[in-house]
């Protein structure tokens, strides 16, 4: 008996524990990348430096839809007794959204950078002075297909992405948009500057602006493979833990 709710019967005899056990062990030496988060060793691809800006924040809001909020809060929610921080989870349009008094620090989740609801809850709750972390994927993708980059999203992403040091092309393409917080007005401006684009000579500026495309593309393949290597190389340490708890098994066996 495992728990009070919870009893094994004949679980060791199992004829399908020996080759549920023969694939673990499989999957462990293949070194799989989804094992290979969860090693003490791993490492993000964000520092902790920037994680220090929120450690003193007690209350964080999730802005997401979908499997973009799911998993976060089924880990909150089986961590929850241990966990001090409050977080709330916005994962559904609401005629009358609930406007807490109580400041959050927001986490914006979109795989897409696009998802239109996830918009819309960021636009109706955020403030101007709240403090945001956007994860997205998708937006890398225009740089990694050397492409010039024009995104209707959440405020302040094109300011986030020239932090991390790609060139948006300040010079050819207006992104005053970035900073208009009105996601009609906003859309208005990502419109009317798409549409200014696509009729300049874009065949051209790809050709005259291709070193900068290039290296965008660059830094896109050396975060790529940076977060590759890091997964790869230090999750050792948990696989070897998990063939130390398999082995004696065998050994009491033979």
């Amino acid at each position: 008996m495992l728990t009070s709710g919870i009893n094994f019967i004949n679980f060791k005899n199992n004829k399908q524990s020996s080759l549920v056990k023969k694939n673990l062990i499989s999957i462990l030496k293949s070194k799989n990348e989804v094992l290979n988060s969860l090693s003490q060793n791993y490492k993000n691809s964000f520092t902790k430096k920037i994680l220090q800006k929120y450690k003193k924040t007690l209350n964080y809001r999730i802005i997401g839809m979908g499997g973009s909020t799911l998993g976060t809060q089924t880990i909150y929610d089986f961590l929850r007794h241990k966990i001090k921080k409050k977080f709330i989870f916005i994962d559904n349009l609401q005629a009358h959204p609930n406007k807490s008094k109580i400041k959050h620090d927001n986490l914006i989740v979109s795989k897409s950078g696009n998802t239109i609801e996830t918009i819309v809850n960021a636009n109706i709750l955020i403030k101007k002075r709240d403090k945001n972390i956007f994860i997205t994927e998708k937006s890398y993708k225009t740089f990694a297909w050397h492409q010039f980059p024009i995104w209707y999203a959440v405020p302040r992403l094109v300011e986030k992405i020239r932090e991390q040091g790609f060139d948006v092309f300040d010079d050819l393409i207006d992104h005053s948009y970035d900073k208009d917080t009105d996601p009609l007005t906003r859309m208005d401006s990502v419109v009317a500057e798409a549409h200014r684009f696509s009729n300049l000579d874009t065949v051209a500026l790809r050709q005259k602006h291709w070193n900068r495309l290039e290296s965008n593309a660059q830094l896109v393949e050396q975060i790529t493979k940076t977060a590759y290597t890091v997964q790869k190389t230090k999750t050792e340490k948990l696989q070897n833990e998990l063939l130390k708890f398999l082995k004696p098994a065998d050994s009491v066996r033979s």
